[in-house]
């Protein structure tokens, strides 16, 4: 049974935006594509990461920041996505924390490392992103407790909000 009755609960990718400036020469010598979000693997990631100074990590992902955005205008939140056992996963259940939301669910052990953004901000205010979705992907029904979404007779408005990157 969940302690607490939620207003509004998010599902959807826990990913860490790991966010640095940059400028277009290292865009051009990274052949990366200015302005687009480009999926990549973790050894991409891995390699790409060390090439830049890290600005700030913040828990991100689309649902987790309209979740965030709700629970800043005190709405009773929670988050449920998948993270991995790391120092990635701690930091993006910490982030929510910090927002008052809820992350209801619980590290997990396999292999699979937490997804991540890395959002590269030329001096123009572009974004250019390459994204690990990482254990975020095998997010399923079993990680979804059903006791977090029921309506259980409350008398106001539950709503679910769902985006899944196929």
């Amino acid at each position: 049974m969940v302690d607490k009755e939620y207003d509004i609960v998010g599902i959807g990718n826990a990913i860490v935006d790991v966010i640095s400036d940059v400028d277009d020469k290292f865009l051009e010598q990274q052949e990366l594509r200015k302005g687009l979000m480009s999926l990549v693997d973790l050894d991409s990631i891995k390699s790409l990461s060390k090439k830049i100074e890290i600005k700030a990590n913040v828990s991100g992902g689309s649902v987790a920041n309209s979740i965030v955005a709700l629970a800043q205008n005190n709405i009773n939140t929670a988050f449920i996505g998948k993270v991995g056992n790391d120092e990635v996963g701690a930091s993006f259940i910490k982030g929510l924390e910090n927002e008052k939301v809820v992350f209801e669910n619980s590290a997990q052990s396999d292999e699979s490392e937490t997804g991540r953004c890395l959002v590269m901000v030329t001096p123009d205010a572009q974004r250019t992103m390459s994204t690990y979705l990482g254990i975020s992907q095998k997010l399923n029904a079993s990680d979804v407790n059903d006791d977090v979404i029921a309506l259980d007779g409350r008398n106001h408005l539950l709503a679910i909000i769902i985006y899944m990157i196929p």
